[in-house]
């Protein structure tokens, strides 16, 4: 069965603090699902696709990828920011369909779209 953790943590250089995300896989298939998730990210930065996060690394012979942000954790502060953000999301967005459109168990009013990563290496 396939899965992944995510973990997100910070690291402070001496110039910057990133924020990245840490996802680990962990199922049997884990290199040929890493690779296509690599594939994914050089066709999209080839394409030049915006407003998207970038594949800073991964272990060729582990389970482990390493994502990174490019921009900070903050939320609209109008509806101008909200409008502009609603919009850069949607740039980056390909594949916007039902089938990629879920609904929190737990709290009906709640929906979301699938995450890229997870979406493209699921069989």
């Amino acid at each position: 069965m396939w899965s992944a953790q995510d973990q997100t943590k910070q690291i402070i250089r001496s110039k910057y603090v990133a924020q990245v995300l840490k996802v680990l896989y962990n199922d049997d298939d884990v290199k040929n699902r890493i690779q296509k998730l690599v594939n994914l990210y050089e066709k999209l930065e080839k394409k030049g696709v915006p407003n998207i996060d970038h594949l800073d690394c991964y272990n060729k012979e582990g389970d482990i990828v390493y994502l990174s942000p490019k921009g900070l954790k903050v939320v609209p502060k109008n509806q101008q920011e909200l409008f502009e953000a609603i919009v850069c999301v949607l740039e980056a967005l390909t594949d916007i369909r039902w089938d990629n459109i879920v609904q929190q168990h737990n709290d009906p009013s709640k929906w979301f779209l699938i995450d890229s990563t997870t979406r493209f290496l699921l069989p």
